[in-house]
């Protein structure tokens, strides 16, 4: 049966996290999270409007597009 083997620290290349690296990232996965929100809400209307024959009715499905806020 074969066995598990961690690896040797001395073995791992040295990784840190700055600050200002996590919040580019969490920037960024908000930017990119409000943008399929919308892209989302887009294609639901545009489905809404074909199934109704485009018969210029319009559902409203408005969405929150603000990015919550992490402290609360």
């Amino acid at each position: 049966m074969p066995t598990f083997m961690p690896p040797n620290p001395s073995d791992t290349s040295n990784v840190s996290f700055t600050s200002d690296s996590i919040k580019q990232f969490v920037d960024a996965l908000c930017s990119r999270f409000e943008e399929l929100q919308k892209l989302t809400q887009d294609l639901l209307i545009d489905m809404n409007l074909q199934l109704n024959g485009n018969n210029k009715k319009k559902v409203a499905y408005d969405y929150p597009i603000e990015t919550p806020n992490a402290s609360s």
